[in-house]
């Protein structure tokens, strides 16, 4: 069935309901509900809760800086920036640097501070003068007879105590010899011949320095302790070789011409230290008694050295330590058990040339000395049966 025209809406009714939506509408948007247009919604702007106001704060010189940065955590909440430690300022380095080591012929070293400096301001004792010095100990031998007389021996009680008594005695002896280094260098050191030897120490070849130093020491050995260490410390460094050989020559002729006594020395320890008056006698001859304590722990040295060296690996450094050592034990009683045990391990060596100089050097001893063949045999003895022994070292021995 067809429909009829009236069913259809006519033009006047299809305005009046248009017109009727847009009454509506805007009625419901006066009540602040939605309607279909794309900005419209529920306004909410008198239901929202009111937040209290912030009451300004008083401007001071710190609210002049600059605002805190904030950002967001996680949460979404936010927090402020830690705030950002100053850069450090570099301190200076506590720690000095290290100096830099002095050259091996080189007298810049820590003991000149420590044993000269150390008694700079204090007054000036009663001692011998450095120009009325002759040959150490005779005049040393000459002093003990003197001053205390034969026959006194060391009176101890206690032995702290008497470690302690000695302590203090060595310091005063460190303090007269640098005493007596200061009077050599004011006097004896302002000659011609003495500056122009000062002069090659400092700035001349090796050779003469090794002569430099080997004139001083001959000259006033109390009074250029440093010069021997100097000496010393070309053989028992680590620098280089070809010090060594011309060291080791100055040395033995140092140790033997002037520097060692035909006896053996002795410490602080087995002197009669309680004996001695406290006038310029005692205290010359407490400075010759600390000088052979210092001569001592020197000449231990250069035997640890020569033994150093005749274990090297180089044939012309092996040789001459082992003529050294053979010179030493020849001439000078002092270390002569630890010069024999470094002779005799020698014929051990696995150069049969330096096996056969060892072997060469003892028969010459023994031909020199022949009272030392029951300490010579001895000692072979007792190389002879280590474990182990090639029969090469057995033919040696």
């Amino acid at each position: 069935m067809a429909k009829s025209n009236s069913d259809k809406p006519s033009k006047n009714d299809v305005e009046d309901i248009n017109l009727l939506q847009s009454e509506v509408a805007s009625f419901a948007s006066s009540l602040g509900l939605s309607t279909s247009q794309p900005n419209s919604g529920f306004n909410d702007v008198d239901f929202r809760k009111t937040k209290p106001k912030k009451t300004p704060e008083k401007t001071t010189s710190q609210n002049t800086q600059k605002p805190k940065n904030k950002t967001f955590s996680k949460n979404n909440e936010p927090h402020e920036k830690p705030k950002s430690k100053p850069e450090p300022k570099p301190k200076p380095n506590s720690k000095p640097e290290p100096k830099p080591k002095p050259p091996v012929l080189s007298l810049n070293d820590a003991n000149k501070d420590k044993g000269y400096n150390k008694f700079k301001n204090l007054p000036k004792l009663p001692l011998i003068k450095a120009n009325a010095l002759g040959v150490w100990f005779e005049d040393a031998a000459e002093l003990e007879g003197k001053v205390i007389g034969e026959g006194k021996k060391v009176e101890m009680k206690n032995l702290d105590e008497w470690k302690r008594f000695v302590e203090k005695k060595r310091e005063l002896g460190e303090r007269l010899m640098a005493q007596l280094a200061q009077d050599y260098e004011s006097t004896r050191g302002k000659s011609g011949d003495i500056k122009m030897l000062i002069s090659t120490q400092r700035s001349g070849t090796a050779a003469d320095k090794v002569s430099a130093f080997s004139v001083l020491v001959g000259d006033n050995p109390v009074a250029n302790l440093r010069s021997l260490d100097a000496l010393l410390g070309m053989v028992t460094s680590k620098v280089g070789k070809r010090h060594a050989l011309s060291g080791f020559e100055a040395l033995q002729e140092l140790f033997i011409a002037s520097l060692l006594p035909d006896r053996k020395l002795k410490t602080l320890m087995q002197r009669p230290l309680n004996h001695i008056p406290e006038n310029k006698d005692g205290n010359s001859l407490l400075l010759f008694w600390y000088w052979e304590e210092c001569l001592k722990q020197r000449y231990e040295r250069f035997i640890v050295a020569l033994e150093e060296a005749s274990r090297d690996m180089l044939p012309a450094l092996k040789n001459k330590s082992l003529k050294t050592i053979f010179v030493l034990l020849s001439r000078k009683s002092e270390q002569e058990r630890k010069l024999l045990t470094a002779l005799v391990n020698k014929l051990g060596d696995p150069d049969n040339k330096a096996a056969s100089n060892a072997d060469y050097h003892l028969t010459n001893l023994l031909s020199q000395h022949p009272n030392m063949k029951a300490v010579v045999v001895n000692e072979v003895d007792t190389f002879l049966f280590r474990p182990h022994l090639s029969p090469r070292s057995q033919y040696h021995a």
